[in-house]
């Protein structure tokens, strides 16, 4: 956003008054040298990036510590998010325009900022209030200011290869704002309470050295390198005559069936096999199902412990497989690292186009399908 004339502009682009933070933007030819000028940072962020900072009057005090995030290298747009207070906002707002900037209001901001008039960018600021970790907050900036935006503007004449593209990470992409669905299952007392409580950072589950410890499914909700996902810890999965036990179990299919992926650990320590406990596992049938669809990681659990029985190489099985200690931690990062690639989120670049609702999806897909027809 900046004016016919080149000036550089600065707008408090959030509700007047005092709050907990504020919202200033800065557009126009020296944004990014202003930035730069008022901050630590070597370099302003680039489009779709946030970093944390802290800004500076021109005799280097301390004026407050910001996120600024880029939401347009083509026409330089910078947004930053300070804390609230009436007289933090003002005096920020007085750094740019003593750097040359001049004060707009919101009104102006409106359309100018946020493109609006493209569908693409209002359909991101609706979703952005509803990101669940900063990585999809990045990815829908760049995507209204970049990415599919651009590629939107000109959908008739794009490629095919251009809007395939722009299709082929969409499963992935809605795993990233929506967040997945895990259920962690295995034999009792293989160590799945303890896993998620690894995962959590915290305790969620009551975790102890016996069977049966876990009656009903426990949910965790984490973030793996910015993907936000939903944990299910569930009971063991034996038949018992138990009436408790049983029902136990009736809420553990409950959870497969709601998980759209499934990590099945197993007991390096336990007198079974690990080949007999994944086929008590596998039994139930939407955990069979996820592991007949590819979404799947098997884990071999208590590797550090010394009465180890058990090594991987007595299983024989298609789904990636792990080696931790969820004890320990030893690993687990592999766990994760395996979930993000069944998920295909590793391979989600966010600064690369790409759709993010199932209407985008349709509309390249009706595009497509004239391309292909020769309309």
């Amino acid at each position: 956003m900046s004016d016919a004339d080149g000036r550089t502009v600065v707008a408090p682009a959030s509700a007047q008054g005092s709050s907990a933070i504020a919202v200033i933007q800065v557009a126009g030819p020296r944004a990014q040298a202003m930035i730069v000028g008022h901050s630590g940072l070597a370099d302003a962020p680039r489009c779709g990036e946030v970093v944390l900072t802290g800004l500076h009057d021109r005799e280097g005090r301390p004026v407050d510590r910001v996120l600024v995030a880029c939401l347009s290298e083509d026409q330089p747009l910078y947004e930053i998010t300070c804390h609230g207070g009436v007289r933090v906002v003002q005096r920020i707002v007085e750094l740019f325009q003593e750097a040359g900037a001049v004060l707009v209001d919101t009104v102006e901001l409106l359309g100018q900022t946020y493109r609006l008039e493209n569908p693409v960018a209002a359909e991101a600021y609706r979703l952005l209030p509803g990101a669940l970790t900063a990585k999809a907050g990045r990815f829908l900036l760049h995507q209204a200011h970049e990415g599919f935006a651009r590629v939107h503007e000109r959908l008739a004449g794009a490629s095919r290869e251009e809007l395939s593209a722009c299709l082929a990470h969409w499963p992935a992409a809605k795993r990233l704002l929506s967040g997945m669905t895990v259920a962690i299952v295995g034999p009792a007392n293989a160590g799945k309470s303890t896993l998620l409580n690894c995962l959590s950072a915290h305790e969620r589950a009551l975790v102890a050295d016996l069977p049966g410890t876990t009656r009903d499914y426990v949910c965790s909700e984490v973030e793996i390198e910015g993907v936000p996902v939903r944990l299910f810890d569930t009971a063991g999965l034996g038949r018992t005559a138990d009436p408790l036990a049983a029902e136990a179990r009736a809420r553990t299919i409950q959870a497969c069936e709601q998980a759209e992926f499934v990590v099945i650990v197993l007991d390096a320590t336990a007198t079974a096999g690990l080949a007999e406990q994944l086929a008590e596992c596998v039994a139930i049938a939407p955990v069979k199902r996820l592991v007949d669809d590819g979404r799947a990681v098997t884990v071999v659990n208590k590797i550090d412990s010394p009465d180890r029985w058990h090594e991987l190489d007595e299983l024989d099985v298609a789904s990636p497989t792990v080696e931790i200690s969820a004890l320990t931690g030893l690993n687990v990062d592999g766990l994760g690292r395996a979930l993000l690639d069944l998920a295909g989120l590793r391979e989600l670049d966010i600064r690369q186009p790409c759709v993010f609702a199932e209407g985008q999806a349709d509309e390249v897909r009706r595009v497509l399908d004239r391309l292909r027809d020769g309309r």
